[in-house]
């Protein structure tokens, strides 16, 4: 199972991954490979515009 979270303060963005069993920092950044992440649409931020949604 993989939690991913998105938080947003300012123009600052953290992402926190959260997977069992658990993963590196690096595998949290190779996680399309795996076929259940395919299922969670990918997110676009603009962060050129003074209100991004």
């Amino acid at each position: 199972m993989v939690v991913l979270s998105l938080k947003t303060k300012g123009n600052k963005i953290k992402v926190n991954a959260k997977a069992k069993p658990a993963l590196t920092m690096t595998d949290t950044f190779q996680l399309p490979k795996i076929g259940a992440i395919e299922k969670i649409p990918v997110i676009r931020v603009n962060t050129n515009k003074k209100n991004p949604v």
